[in-house]
């Protein structure tokens, strides 16, 4: 049974992953799975087949469902975009609280936490501030498939920094969209060997960095991803192709505004259905 509720989440988490302007990561977050999940990574040379079968059903739910998801929202947010994007937009408000509520976990807020969150903060504006979303694919060479690689784990495992955002701020935005294309064409070694292993490397050391702040820092860490997280919460309806100001009284925002309750109620459900098993580390990570 535990297994399956794990199977379970990882299926929310996936969702979280292709919905526009949530994360992964913070799903994960707002599920209990963040912490357990990068310990397990970080130590999993130490009681190895233990953390395989608590990261086999997570990771298993989440490539389900991305795979599914990602085109069942694609097609939602063609057809319904303003409706879609409200309910996530609701489901993201939903997990502030949650947010929020693991930041304190383990000890009260001082002002040094409270202090530290505003240049986080600060900075996830800037991101999405100089996010330039070009659509124009870019030729990629090694280092920069590696570069890629290692900052898209790094970007996962970090919540609140956005993939596009980041990656249009630093001008690797064109070289993305060609990465994650996937067209036979682009199936080469020099493209996508030196993404995996800049992907493998990144996990390892961003898995084992977070893993570590979290064991000293854990109130300080969570401040600042919380900073992020805060940041990046307007890009939900930034992102949209539908300007604001052509959005009009009538039946698609009313039914827009009864999914954003809803998502904001699914959010807040899914946190009291975890928050028992918060508790629980997860594997052995000694």
């Amino acid at each position: 049974m535990k297994h399956f509720i794990l199977f379970v989440k990882g299926i929310f988490v996936g969702i979280g992953g292709v919905a526009p302007g949530l994360s992964g990561s913070v799903m994960m977050i707002s599920l209990g799975l963040y912490y357990p999940t990068i310990q397990a990574i970080a130590t999993i040379h130490k009681n190895f087949k233990e953390k395989i079968l608590f990261l086999l059903p997570v990771v298993s739910g989440m490539l389900g469902s991305t795979i599914f998801f990602s085109r069942v929202i694609d097609g939602l947010l063609k057809q319904y975009e303003i409706q879609t994007r409200l309910a996530f937009f609701g489901m993201l408000l939903g997990t502030v609280p949650l947010f929020f509520a693991e930041v304190k976990r383990r000890e009260a807020l001082r002002l040094v936490h409270v202090l530290i969150m505003v240049p986080a903060f600060m900075f996830g504006l800037l991101m999405l501030y100089l996010g330039d979303r070009s659509t124009t694919a870019d030729a990629i060479n090694i280092p920069i498939s590696f570069t890629l690689g290692f900052l898209g784990i790094a970007l996962t495992i970090i919540p609140g920094l956005n993939w596009a955002t980041f990656f249009s701020a630093i001008g690797l935005y064109g070289h993305w969209l060609t990465l994650m294309s996937f067209r036979p064409e682009n199936f080469t070694l020099i493209i996508y060997g030196p993404a995996l292993v800049g992907a493998l490397i990144g996990l390892i050391t961003v898995s084992r960095a977070v893993s570590f702040l979290f064991g000293s820092f854990y109130t300080m860490t969570m401040s600042i991803l919380f900073g992020f997280f805060i940041a990046v919460v307007p890009s939900i309806i930034i992102d949209s192709s539908t300007s604001l100001e052509s959005i009009r009284p009538g039946p698609s925002l009313y039914v827009g505004l009864v999914l954003f309750c809803i998502g904001i109620a699914v959010a807040l459900w899914f946190g009291k259905l975890s928050k028992k098993e918060t508790k629980d580390p997860g594997p052995n990570l000694d």
